[in-house]
């Protein structure tokens, strides 16, 4: 099981769900919103329940969390440019990490919060977890 915990409110989360869902072929990726009960039960220490500006990707390997997670989604996502999301992996994940940390700190702002989580079409619903 590969799951993609986001911000269901965020119209920034959204549009990157939206992305993965146009590209996700194979259909190997399932959603679930950060405040779910799923999510609580995968990651239950504290740290990461406050921190609700990030994203998370469970599969069956690992847990990742922000730029790590999103470098590993792309790069299943994307097989021919697994090279390219490699060679970011060498930058320093506190590296990456500051950058996202920044753009997440101001998604609201920046490009604005939905009111509820997406609600699928039916054509998807049953990636959402």
């Amino acid at each position: 099981m590969k799951v993609i915990f986001f911000d269901g409110v965020c119209i920034l989360c959204n549009s990157f769900i939206n992305f993965i869902i146009d590209h996700d072929k194979e259909k190997i990726f399932q959603f679930s919103p950060i405040h779910s009960t799923l999510f609580l039960q995968t990651f239950p220490s504290s740290e990461e329940i406050s921190t609700p500006d990030s994203i998370f990707f469970l599969d069956e390997k690992e847990k990742l969390k922000k730029s790590t997670a999103i470098l590993q989604i792309l790069f299943l996502l994307f097989p021919r440019f697994r090279n390219i999301f490699l060679l970011l992996t060498c930058i320093p994940e506190q590296v990456r990490d500051f950058f996202y940390d920044f753009i997440a700190k101001n998604r609201y702002r920046i490009f604005g919060k939905k009111i509820s989580c997406r609600i699928s079409d039916k054509s998807i619903h049953d990636r959402f977890i």
